[in-house]
């Protein structure tokens, strides 16, 4: 006798229609302002929630590819509500990847390029920069260190930011600020 077996699956489609975008298409390191958004995003399975993330070129996105479990992409805003950032990027053919991720973790990915020319700025400005990065008020403390990592990956870049004296002396000195600010927040916080 012929029998006969149905199974229903449930399918979880993706956000669709989301369009990523970068103005301007291109800029000077750590001084151009980027606005990175993503548009359209529709899915059945609401809230969209989005990453934001960035490669150092598209060798390093396509090696991500090929080795899943070596990650080469870097942060620039962790999983949030917001569709749109205003940063800064380091200079190269940056490679933004967006993703849009409803409710269900389906996940859309796309990628666009930014050309970034390097940092042309004098020393007292990237000194001033740094201060800046460090000092900025109502700023989450993963975000602050997001734009210190920016700015330090422009120094690693660049032969002349990164054999400065006074960015050497910096460097030691912002990451000691920067802990004992981070110390004393969590002595306020504590009960």
């Amino acid at each position: 006798m012929p029998s006969l077996s149905v199974t229903n699956f449930n399918i979880n489609l993706a956000p669709s229609n989301c369009v990523l975008s970068v103005t301007p298409s291109s800029g000077q390191a750590l001084t151009t302002q980027f606005t990175i958004q993503f548009n359209g995003c529709v899915a059945l399975n609401n809230p969209i929630t989005y990453q934001l993330f960035y490669y150092n070129q598209t060798s390093d996105a396509l090696k991500e590819i090929q080795i899943p479990q070596n990650i080469l992409r870097r942060q620039l805003q962790d999983q949030s509500l917001q569709s749109k950032i205003i940063t800064n990027l380091p200079s190269g053919n940056i490679v933004i990847m967006g993703q849009a991720m409803d409710s269900y973790l389906a996940v859309f990915n796309t990628t666009i390029q930014v050309n970034v020319s390097p940092f042309q700025g004098d020393e007292q400005t990237l000194l001033s920069l740094i201060g800046s990065a460090l000092s900025q008020q109502n700023i989450k403390v993963n975000q602050m260190l997001i734009n210190l990592c920016i700015i330090g990956e422009e120094i690693t870049k660049n032969t002349a930011l990164y054999n400065l004296d006074s960015i050497n002396f910096r460097n030691c000195s912002s990451s000691s600020s920067f802990h004992k600010q981070q110390l004393s927040n969590l002595k306020l916080q504590s009960p």
